[in-house]
């Protein structure tokens, strides 16, 4: 049985996955070695706001129209 907390650090877990994997793709699409991008990727998880991530998502997704 999964309390309220072990649920939340789960969610929590997949949100800084699915935001470490979303960080490492942009940079690599602009570039950046794949190292460095995993690297760059598990601060920057950490340091961006939701509020910076989701802007950052939608510019990715603009530029991925183009």
């Amino acid at each position: 049985m999964q309390t309220g907390m072990t649920k939340g650090v789960n969610e929590n877990e997949s949100d800084e996955c699915t935001r470490n994997n979303i960080f490492c793709d942009l940079l690599t699409s602009l570039g950046v070695d794949e190292k460095t991008a995993m690297d760059d990727a598990c601060r920057m998880e950490h340091a961006v706001s939701k509020k910076s991530f989701l802007a950052l998502m939608m510019l990715a997704e603009n530029l991925s129209n183009v």
